[in-house]
């Protein structure tokens, strides 16, 4: 049973209020209070809901209310002719990592060779024959999971790392700064935190670099047969939304053989998030990235 405590944490995360983030920060003593709170909170039931199309290959699209809206009946669509596994909690709270494992549990049924996973509010574009044609390319025993090679939206590997004297002198705006100061309280209180970002110049210069993954960002293909052994369970539900697929990437694309990176070509369009929503989602993130933090630093990898 959850304190009155954490209820509360509950109720107040993900809210766009200034006071909620400091409510919520303020309010753990630890790190370890945090991820308690991650493990116990309240999570949605996703709703699955499906379009049907061929089933060798499936595309899993987890999200918010409206991720049934994203890609499902654009033009050159790259998942067009597909079956499509729609898996959203409906009430716009992140569970990214529950939506996933429930979304992959439903598609299994249905005996894929190939699972897609589409990151949520992208849409994709580009030739699903000539998608289908390299993953069959790929396919053999060894390989797990396959990522598409990069496009102008994505970079090949992201770099895990901590941040730097420049990371704070870099944001422009107010809100850029205050999400930056409730970081920086933080890693005084707890010790400084994680971060993942793309391998380009920009954030090469801001931060300081540990290693790299490949970046699984967009979406990844993953083997069905691999995905059974597993029962569905591929992201770690403890994340509430962002960084359970960069903890997947340093779980499973680390270990040699099990990745092959593909050739084809694709657009990404990625639904705007106004200025004003997109510190809250960073400020939020950090929950994510304490809990990223303390697997590395208890060696869970």
């Amino acid at each position: 049973m959850m304190s009155d405590f954490m209820k509360r944490m509950d109720t107040i995360f993900y809210q766009q209020s200034f006071d909620a983030v400091n409510e919520f920060f303020s309010g753990f003593s630890s790190e370890a209070s945090i991820i308690e709170w991650m493990r116990k909170r309240r999570r949605a039931e996703p709703v699955i809901s499906e379009i049907e199309g061929l089933d060798d290959i499936i595309a899993v699209i987890p999200g918010n209310a409206h991720t049934e809206n994203v890609g499902s009946h654009s033009d050159g669509d790259l998942f067009g002719g597909f079956r499509k596994i729609y898996s959203g909690t409906g009430d716009g709270r992140p569970d990214f990592s529950v939506c996933v494992n429930e979304g992959i549990r439903f598609a299994l049924k249905y005996e894929p060779e190939w699972i897609v996973i589409s990151s949520p509010n992208t849409s994709l574009y580009g030739n699903s024959r000539e998608f289908r044609k390299a993953v069959s390319h790929a396919a053999n025993d060894h390989n797990r999971i396959l990522i598409p090679d990069p496009s102008v939206m994505k970079s090949k590997y992201m770099r895990i790392g901590r941040r730097n004297v420049l990371s704070g002198k870099l944001n422009i705006n107010r809100l850029e700064k205050w999400a930056y100061e409730i970081e920086e309280n933080l890693s005084s209180r707890f010790g400084e935190i994680y971060i993942a970002e793309p391998m380009d110049i920009l954030h090469r210069a801001m931060n300081r670099w540990t290693f790299s993954v490949a970046n699984t960002s967009s979406f990844i293909v993953l083997s069905g047969k691999w995905l059974k052994s597993l029962n569905g369970h591929v992201m770690d539900e403890t994340f509430t939304s962002s960084y359970c697929e960069v903890d997947f990437s340093i779980r499973h694309t680390r270990k040699t053989g099990n990745v092959s990176f593909i050739d084809l070509p694709y657009r990404v369009h990625k639904q705007k998030i106004s200025r004003f929503s997109l510190p809250f989602e960073h400020v939020w993130d950090l929950c994510n990235r304490i809990y990223l933090t303390h697997k590395i630093n208890n060696s869970y990898y």
